[in-house]
């Protein structure tokens, strides 16, 4: 699996720890759940549910990621029709676009400024996601054609001729995979940044004991996440996600 992939989930693994131990805490400890997290995080308990399902959401959306690079959009087939094709560019196309959408909820209900927030929303892969996966009838006064022989070899290409303005056309064609590989970098750097929020939240020696214990576990976790992320090439612990 790309690396990038697997930091990824273990970003994701790393943040759902937190989320679950908080509520064993709550459970053991007979600690309201609501206010634990506002103790935690600094932010309203209504905020922290979309941050969950955020989570939720980079989980299912990583799977699909993970599928694409294994399979690629050819495979595993019924039929090898383009209609499985298609289906599939689609939803690797919507996938990114999702985990955007995921990045800019996490940081607005964090209270965060979404820091590099042009490389979140005009990364490359939503001009072909947006041009052939969403609004390809009229998009800017244009309507977009894909290519359906080119999804075969996992390029996604396409034209648009009728800008109304003689001789103009357009083209645009790139690798899917070069475009996930992309969007990747952005989406780690971002669930990393948040990863980070979420332990420095926590770390207040006024806080409640049992908070302080809970900082100084995830911490060490979070640096080995974060030399992994600074030394690509080192191998540390994978981290696996609690249910909750």
């Amino acid at each position: 699996m790309h690396d990038k992939c697997i930091l990824i989930d273990e970003y994701i693994a790393f943040c759902r720890n937190i989320f679950s131990e908080l509520a064993c805490i709550s459970n053991t400890e007979s600690h309201d759940f609501r206010q634990l997290i506002t103790d935690c995080f600094q932010i309203d308990f209504e905020n922290y549910e979309y941050v969950l399902d955020c989570f939720y959401l980079f989980q299912d959306t990583s799977e699909a990621n993970k599928n694409y690079r294994k399979y690629g959009l050819n495979g595993p087939t019924i039929d090898s029709s383009v209609g499985e094709r298609y289906l599939r560019f689609y939803g690797i196309m919507n996938s990114c676009y999702l985990q955007r959408e995921g990045i800019i909820c996490c940081y607005k209900k964090l209270g965060l400024p979404l820091q590099n927030e042009k490389s979140v929303t005009n990364a490359n892969v939503f001009e072909f996601r947006n041009s052939f996966a969403a609004h390809s009838p009229d998009r800017k006064g244009r309507s977009f054609v894909l290519c359906r022989m080119s999804l075969e070899g996992d390029i996604v290409k396409g034209y648009s001729w009728n800008s109304g303005k003689k001789d103009e056309k357009i083209f645009k064609k790139q690798s899917i995979l070069e475009l996930l590989n992309e969007w990747d970098t952005v989406l780690l750097q971002n669930i990393k940044e948040v990863a980070n929020h979420f332990i420095n939240s926590m770390k207040n020696p006024k806080k409640l004991s049992y908070i302080n214990v809970l900082y100084e576990k995830f911490r060490n976790d979070l640096n080995l996440l974060n030399s992994k992320f600074n030394n690509p090439d080192s191998t540390f612990i994978t981290i696996v996600s609690s249910p909750i």
